[in-house]
């Protein structure tokens, strides 16, 4: 599993900023260089949110994500989406400083075959 970086989102929105742009072309020219990776993308959030709206913001950053790569030409049958809300943190749920957050709300890609 490794988090993409530089991915971005307007605040509270599924809407990936233009300028995550080039690290979504990068991670779709990975993935056509190996097409024989079947992939995860998981969404979270930071744990500000209540349950409900982490849960449906992290699936929709997750399904943006992945109808970016079909838009390129990824075979849709490679990738599950799974929204994960803020049940995974990875700085501790009871910090809420700015670092906690922007930890926490990423967009991760997890390895789930090879063939």
């Amino acid at each position: 599993t490794f988090r993409i970086q530089d991915l971005n989102f307007d605040t509270d929105s599924e809407s990936i900023n233009e300028n995550s742009y080039e690290v979504l072309d990068e991670l779709y020219a990975f993935l056509q260089k190996y097409d024989d990776l079947f992939i995860e993308i998981g969404g979270h959030t930071n744990t500000l949110a209540d349950e409900s709206f982490a849960n449906d913001l992290s699936l929709g950053r997750a399904n943006s994500v992945a109808d970016y790569l079909v838009n390129k030409g990824l075979d849709d049958n490679r990738i599950l989406t799974k929204g994960y809300g803020k049940s995974k943190p990875i700085e501790p749920n009871d910090r809420y400083s700015l670092k906690a957050r922007q930890m926490n709300q990423r967009v991760e890609i997890k390895i789930l075959e090879i063939k």
